[in-house]
C-alpha cells in the first residue's frame, strides 16, 4: 500500500512540474555608474566703483596755505610765495583724472643802484601778486599683483602779458624766477597726488574682501540644510575707467558655485588672490546645477501602486503575465529593475520567477520628469527565456511597464531653484561688507546620474551674477 501510494505522489509531482516553466535568471553584475557631474564655471562680477569727490576732499583737506616761501634776497635779489588760494578741483572724465590747483604768487625785488664808489646807493623794493592755476592730469593701470599704477604730469602756463617789477623806467621780468620756485613744487606735488591716488584707490582692499568672503557656504533653506557653495578659482578685470567723476572697473571672478543638501560643505578657505588678468569684455553669467533627488525605495513604491499585481494579457489574450514584486536599483548607467513574475499560457501552463530588464533614464523637459528608454531584458534574462519561455520576450509587455516608469521632478527642480533664487535676492548677504545679487533667467536639463542610493536630476539654472562689496 506504501508503495502504491508514493507511486501516486510521484506521479503528481511530475505532472505539476509539467505544467510550470520556474525562471531562474542571474541577477547582472552591479556597475559604477561611468556619468560624472561636471561643474562648470561661472563668472561672479564685481563692480567697483571710487567716487573722485572723496580723493577731492582729502587733497583739499590736507593741502591747504603756503606751499612755498622764499624769504631770502639773496642771490637773486628776489622773494617768492606761492599760496593756495581755493580748492583743488578733481575730475575724471575721458579715462584720466584731472587736478586744477588754483595758485597766488606774491614776488618782491629788490634794486640798489650806486653811480660811483664814494656815490650814494639807491635803492627801492616792489611788489606784485597774480594768480595762476597749476593743472595735473593722470592715467591709471593696474599691475598684476592688484596695485594701482600712476603716471601723472603737471604743468602751467603763462599769459600772454609776463610778470615783472618795475623800478621807474626799468622792468625786471620775474618769469625765470617764478619758475625756478614753481617747477620744484609741481614735481612734488605730482608725487603727492600719486600717492593719495594710489592710498585712496585701493582695488587690491575690495577683491581681497569678496574672495575670502565668497568661500562662506550660503545657507538656502534651513529645513532641508541646503547650502550655496562657491569655489572661486581666477580672477578678471576690466581695464580702469575714468567717467562721471568716478574710478570704475569690473572684476570678475570665476568660479564653481554648487547647490548641496544634506550637510553644511566644509570649505577650507584659500586666502591667495591669483594674479591680475585683464580681460576687456568679462562674462557675468552663472550655472548652478538644480539636483532633484529620488531614492530607489520611493521610486519602487511609485512603480508598485502602477503595476504590482496587475495582469498583462499578451498576444492576443494566448498568454498572462503579473509581476508580484518588483526593486529598483542602478546598474551602470542603466535603471535596473528585479521583478518577480507569475504567468501562464493558454494551456494553462505556468511560468514563474525572477527577471531582470534594463533602460536608460533620461530628463523628458516637457513633463519635467525623469523617464526611461530603451527598456529591455538584461542579456542573462534575455538568454534564459528565449530557452524556457520565450513568449515572454515581447516588446509589448516591455512597452506598457516603460509607460509607467516615470518619475516626476518638478516640485524637487522647482524648490531647488526657489531657493537658490532665494539666496540670490534675500539671503544673499555673505557678509557685512559682501551682498550676493543675481538672478535665474533659463533652465537647461543637465542630465541624469544614478547613485548607489538613488536617481538624481540635474537641471542646469543659468543667469546674471554680482557681488556688491560695501561698507569697507
Amino acid at each position: 500500500m506504501k508503495k502504491i501510494i508514493f507511486f501516486w505522489v510521484l506521479i503528481f509531482l511530475f505532472a505539476a512540474s509539467c505544467k510550470q516553466t520556474n525562471i531562474t535568471s542571474e541577477a547582472p553584475d552591479k556597475l559604477a555608474s561611468s556619468q560624472v557631474f561636471e561643474r562648470k564655471l561661472s563668472t561672479i562680477n564685481i563692480p567697483v566703483s571710487f567716487p573722485i569727490k572723496q580723493l577731492e576732499a582729502r587733497l583739499n583737506q590736507e593741502l591747504n596755505g603756503v606751499l612755498y616761501n622764499d624769504n631770502d634776497l639773496k642771490g637773486d635779489n628776489v622773494k617768492v610765495k606761492i599760496t593756495k588760494i581755493g580748492n583743488i578741483a578733481v575730475n575724471a572724465e575721458n579715462n584720466k583724472i584731472s587736478f586744477t590747483i588754483p595758485l597766488n604768487i606774491w614776488a618782491l625785488g629788490s634794486w640798489e643802484w650806486q653811480a660811483c664808489d664814494f656815490c650814494p646807493k639807491l635803492a627801492k623794493s616792489e611788489s606784485t601778486a597774480f594768480d595762476m592755476n597749476l593743472k595735473f592730469e593722470t592715467q591709471l593701470a593696474l599691475t598684476e599683483n592688484w596695485q594701482v599704477k600712476t603716471s601723472t604730469k603737471g604743468n602751467y602756463e603763462w599769459g600772454k602779458q609776463k610778470p615783472y617789477l618795475e623800478f621807474g623806467p626799468i622792468k625786471i621780468p620775474l618769469q625765470s624766477v617764478i619758475d625756478l620756485a614753481l617747477e620744484p613744487q609741481v614735481d612734488k606735488l605730482t608725487a603727492r597726488l600719486d600717492k593719495e591716488i594710489q592710498n585712496k584707490i585701493n582695488i587690491k582692499q575690495y577683491v581681497q574682501k569678496a574672495w575670502n568672503d565668497l568661500q562662506q557656504p550660503i545657507l538656502l533653506d534651513k529645513n532641508m540644510n541646503a547650502w550655496l557653495s562657491i569655489s572661486p578659482q581666477s580672477v578678471s578685470v576690466t581695464p580702469l575707467q575714468t567717467q562721471n567723476n568716478e574710478v570704475s572697473m569690473k572684476i570678475g571672478v570665476k568660479s564653481y558655485i554648487e547647490m548641496i543638501t544634506g550637510t553644511k560643505p566644509q570649505q577650507n578657505i584659500n586666502p591667495a588672490l591669483p594674479k591680475l588678468v585683464t580681460d576687456n569684455k568679462l562674462q557675468d553669467d552663472f550655472q548652478v546645477g538644480l539636483i532633484g533627488e529620488i531614492s530607489y525605495e520611493q521610486a519602487t513604491a511609485m512603480i508598485k501602486k502602477e503595476i504590482q499585481n496587475k495582469v498583462y494579457n499578451l498576444d492576443n489574450n494566448k498568454y498572462q503575465l503579473k509581476i508580484l514584486d518588483l526593486a529598483l536599483s542602478g546598474s551602470g548607467d542603466k535603471l535596473l529593475m528585479q521583478a518577480d513574475v507569475d504567468g501562464k499560457n493558454a494551456k494553462g501552463k505556468k511560468v514563474a520567477g525572477r527577471i531582470f530588464i534594463e533602460g536608460i533614464p533620461y530628463y523628458d523637459v516637457a513633463t519635467q520628469s525623469v523617464k526611461v528608454r530603451d527598456f529591455d531584458y538584461n542579456l542573462k534574462t534575455k538568454n534564459v527565456l528565449l530557452k524556457s519561455a520565450s513568449w515572454l520576450v515581447n516588446k509589448g509587455f516591455l512597452g506598457q511597464i516603460e509607460e509607467k516608469l516615470t518619475f516626476p521632478m518638478k516640485d524637487h527642480i522647482s524648490n531647488a531653484q526657489k531657493m537658490v533664487q532665494d539666496g540670490l535676492t534675500k539671503n544673499g548677504r555673505i557678509s557685512p561688507n559682501v551682498l550676493l545679487k543675481g538672478n535665474i533667467t533659463n533652465l537647461a536639463p543637465e542630465g541624469i546620474y544614478l547613485t548607489p542610493t538613488g536617481i538624481k536630476a540635474v537641471v542646469n539654472a543659468q543667469g546674471k551674477i554680482n557681488v556688491l562689496v560695501d561698507k569697507i
